[in-house]
């Protein structure tokens, strides 16, 4: 939200600029596995993501339709009343129909419709009315000069500066000023004062981002300087005294930008939802300005979950190595994010879903007005908390043994908020981004498993039975195929090339070369000029011809 320089009193370390991996051929060690242009459906899923182009949606034979595709491959789903478990059907899709048959069939069952362009803006958004509660919108309304508006400052600020001091305690920062600023919001006596304390936050912690590396496959001239690292929010044309209509913080210049401001506008959807349901007005703002078009009370909610979602940014930035393919440069210098890296995000929603319901319903207690004897009961319509503890102290009084509250086959998990997260958000958040780079022929041998299994596990086409992640996390954590182990293999193989071998053969003629090794003239001499680095299994030969000499 509020963006600065960096003080000095933060140390900030060095980190070595973006790696590049060397180009290999197709079908070569290391080239990433060929895979659909679409993932199969979950029919289990609770959130359905409609893609490519000629996408349909409508109401056949009293079921839904989904249909969508890119091409000749196409995906076909039907939905039925009494079986689905479908919240949110996500619309990414370019082109294509929505039926109003449709529209309502969602309605009766609570399904919630959006459609958002590829800079993550909601352009259609369809579902129940919620709550309808004139005195709980009056005093939102009221809120920021009441003392409850200050309270729910605190509470969601507060929230976000401890996750960020926690965000930069996993990056290795640590600076005596975070605490005092955690310290002193707790008793800010104004909301000034809550949003000062903030953006002092924010000039420590964007600048600790701007130095995080990015990795990369590819020709190294591909990708530009600015690229390889997480960079600055916003431009410095966007200053006082330059060009007003620059790009601002939520148009990215960088990938790493790119991809924060696409979780950040998957995470206000499901907020602006979340209030809606239980009656506030998610415009009526209390910490940001009331604007035109502006979910700004969405904006203020989400305030207290961004810390969650910039560390699931930063572990994916840590294990994922990027392509030029998987963004795109606008004239402006705005980056975007391509529709398959886009589809990939937004299997992140459930996530985003659970972990900004008990802030929702925090601020919803506090402006909640009080019943007729004064009184205000916490009500949790959202996370249903209220509910499942009543459910256990029932069984517990009647002697009954209380089972885990999220069933078999589910983990405890708490997220920053302390919300529970589903078997399928659990997979999604720990390990589906740790195995996307790693090798099937190495999670086939960590987990005994079969090379199907793991290609539609690393698809995102199922979610392996909780009593296999141990396996997974073994293979993720083993120093022989961990990526950090392939990264330092990788670079101790590229240091062998360019510091012993490619000196002893740029003296070499390129046709003798080319006879000598099998490979065309146009490789030999693009070796010869650093573009191009051969597969290690290719050495052997060219250091036995600079021998010869």
């Amino acid at each position: 939200m509020h963006d600065a320089q960096h003080p000095a009193s933060v140390v900030v370390p060095q980190y070595p600029p973006g790696d590049v991996e060397p180009y290999r051929e197709d079908g070569e060690e290391g080239s990433p596995p060929s895979r659909s242009l679409l993932p199969e459906r979950d029919h289990d899923a609770t959130t359905i993501i409609v893609d490519g182009y000629g996408a349909s949606i409508q109401v056949e034979h009293g079921q839904l339709s989904i249909s969508d595709g890119l091409g000749s491959e196409r995906r076909s789903l039907r939905l039925a009343r009494a079986t689905t478990r479908t919240k949110r059907i996500l619309v990414l899709a370019t082109t294509g129909i929505v039926s109003l048959t449709a529209l309502r069939w969602c309605e009766e069952l609570g399904i919630e419709l959006v459609a958002i362009n590829r800079d993550g803006n909601v352009t259609m958004q369809a579902g129940t009315a919620g709550r309808d509660d004139a005195r709980l919108r009056r005093a939102q309304a009221f809120a920021p000069s009441t003392d409850d508006g200050l309270a729910i400052t605190r509470y969601l600020i507060g929230q976000k500066v401890r996750g960020q001091r926690d965000v930069l305690t996993l990056m290795g920062y640590e600076d005596q000023n975070i605490d005092r600023i955690c310290a002193e919001i707790e008793t800010a006596q104004t909301i000034e004062e809550c949003i000062s304390l903030e953006r002092e936050m924010a000039v420590i912690y964007w600048q600790c981002w701007s130095v995080v590396p990015l990795k990369w496959k590819g020709l190294h001239n591909a990708i530009p300087e600015h690229w390889r690292t997480v960079g600055l929010r916003g431009s410095p044309r966007s200053r006082k005294g330059h060009n007003r209509k620059a790009p601002r913080p939520r148009h990215a210049l960088t990938p790493a930008n790119a991809i924060l401001n696409y979780c950040y506008r998957l995470a206000e959807i499901e907020t602006t939802i979340a209030l809606r349901t239980v009656g506030l007005d998610p415009g009526l703002a209390i910490v940001h300005a009331d604007r035109p078009f502006r979910n700004s009370m969405a904006l203020d909610c989400l305030e207290a979950i961004r810390p969650a979602i910039d560390i699931y940014v930063y572990r994916l930035l840590s294990i994922r190595t990027f392509t030029r393919k998987d963004f795109q440069e606008q004239t402006d210098g705005v980056c975007r994010i391509q529709p398959n890296l886009a589809h990939e995000l937004a299997l992140t929603l459930p996530q985003w879903r659970t972990i900004v319901a008990p802030v929702v319903e925090h601020v919803l207690n506090v402006l909640r007005p009080s019943n007729y004897r004064g009184e205000k009961d916490e009500r949790t319509p959202l996370t249903k908390r209220n509910t499942r503890q009543g459910v256990i102290q029932s069984m517990a009084s009647r002697g009954m043994r209380v089972r885990d509250s999220a069933g078999e086959g589910r983990e405890n998990i708490e997220a920053s908020t302390g919300a529970l997260l589903s078997r399928r958000e659990q997979w999604l958040a720990r390990f589906f981004p740790a195995i996307q780079d790693m090798l099937i022929a190495d999670l086939m041998r960590a987990t005994g498993l079969s090379h199907t299994y793991i290609r539609q596990i690393k698809a995102g086409q199922r979610v392996p039975n909780p009593r296999q992640w141990p396996l997974f996390q073994a293979a993720i954590d083993s120093p022989g195929t961990s990526i950090k182990a392939l990264d330092e293999k990788r670079q101790a193989e590229r240091n062998r090339w360019t510091l012993s071998i490619l000196p002893s053969i740029k003296g070499m003629s390129t046709s003798e070369l080319a006879r000598a090794t099998d490979l065309s003239e146009r490789y030999i001499r693009a070796l010869k000029a650093g573009k191009m680095i051969p597969h290690p299994a290719r050495y052997a030969i060219f250091q036995e011809l600079a021998s010869r000499r």
